[in-house]
């Protein structure tokens, strides 16, 4: 929550795998390494830890936006880029 008591989206991040079919595999299956890893930081006025995002972006693409808004636009780009499927129905 913040200072006004409401939810709000602070970061997100995700890990893509390349060819895993949800019908025959579960999570324990999944493969040892992911093909991409991402992270959205929202640059707003809470804390984050010091060199959290320098330190983030030595192991994956880290995106920082200004709004929440922002970031959602980005991840939902994210995901229709690796696989237009997964936001149908």
């Amino acid at each position: 929550l913040n200072t006004q008591r409401q939810h709000e989206l602070v970061a997100c991040s995700g890990l893509l795998y390349d060819g895993v079919d949800l019908d025959k595999q579960s999570g324990a299956e999944l493969p040892k390494k992911c093909t991409a890893a991402f992270t959205v930081v929202i640059q707003g006025d809470h804390q984050m830890p010091p060199k959290f995002i320098s330190d983030l972006a030595t192991t994956q693409r880290v995106e920082v936006c200004k709004t929440e808004k922002a970031a959602l636009a980005y991840l939902v780009a994210i995901l229709q880029r690796w696989d237009p499927d997964v936001l149908v129905g």
